[in-house]
């Protein structure tokens, strides 16, 4: 009994231990999530942007610092040169912060949240424009095979811009046939950008297994879709290209043999009856 107890305590002692470095591995203030909304999307050079950031779930209450960087967009959807970054205190887990736009050639830009200036991913993150018509993701000129069998392709192209007629190549693009739906995808691939072609270029293999079904052999909705690092501040687009047509790769036996077989006999019998006739006529 004696050295039972003496188990249990040790046992507490080293759970009290590991637990209380744990915790403080943990760093204060770690931030879960952040929030993020701009008043508008399409600014005018000279304008103040004004942001509302906030903490989600625990962080009501916490007084910290998160690093806000706010990247040109306006070639590279994903962010390019930084045109401001800082340290920005949050007071019970909010932040309200105005920017000003400068008069530059840039009219697309990327806000990030993070919360470290050394940390690879941001918690959260918002577009916004100087020009109208950049907040928009435009998919043109789509080509596609029309006519597939299971264990074929399906080749799909497509042209993306913005709502200003400007390339984008930086993006995400997808490919997928949904279900009636529309709710989830029986294939997807994701598309890519080709700088010979300027277009995205994807392919989508129809599964060999299909040709047992006869219920997967029929028309789908082809769909492609682009969308940015996130869809705050930026429209994402939709594509419905067409039917693709999903056919069986088995040619049926003998569907043509009883046809034939059929105006064979007809055409010998009236050869024969010709000849007949004529030969009566004499």
């Amino acid at each position: 009994m004696l050295f039972g107890k003496y188990f249990l305590l040790l046992a507490g002692v080293f759970v009290f231990v590991f637990l209380t470095q744990y915790v403080s591995a943990i760093p204060s203030g770690a931030i879960p999530s952040m929030g993020i909304e701009l008043n508008k999307i399409v600014y005018t050079p000279n304008e103040n942007v004004i942001m509302h950031i906030w903490g989600g779930g625990s962080l009501s209450g916490i007084n910290g610092t998160i690093y806000l960087k706010i990247l040109d967009a306006t070639n590279d959807i994903r962010g390019s040169d930084t045109v401001f970054g800082g340290n920005q205190n949050l007071v019970n887990g909010e932040l309200h912060f105005n920017y000003t736009i400068s008069n530059t050639t840039e009219y697309r830009y990327l806000v990030q949240i993070y919360q470290n200036q050394t940390d690879c991913c941001p918690l959260n993150s918002a577009y916004f424009v100087t020009k109208n018509g950049a907040e928009k993701i435009l998919i043109n000129n789509v080509t596609f095979t029309p006519k597939v069998i299971p264990s074929g392709t399906i080749n799909f192209t497509a042209d993306v811009t913005d709502g200003l007629g400007n390339e984008l190549s930086t993006l995400s693009v997808r490919g997928d046939l949904p279900d009636s739906q529309g709710t989830a995808d029986y294939l997807v691939t994701d598309a890519v950008y080709n700088n010979s072609t300027k277009s995205f270029s994807g392919s989508i293999s129809v599964p060999a297994s299909w040709e047992q079904y006869t219920n997967q052999l029929k028309q789908y909705h082809l769909r492609i879709s682009a969308h940015g690092l996130t869809d705050k501040g930026l429209t994402p687009s939709e594509y419905q290209a067409g039917m693709v047509n999903v056919v069986s790769s088995v040619v049926p036996e003998f569907t043509f043999t009883m046809p034939i077989l059929v105006v064979g006999i007809v055409v010998v019998f009236i050869t024969f009856y010709k000849f007949g006739s004529t030969l009566k006529i004499r």
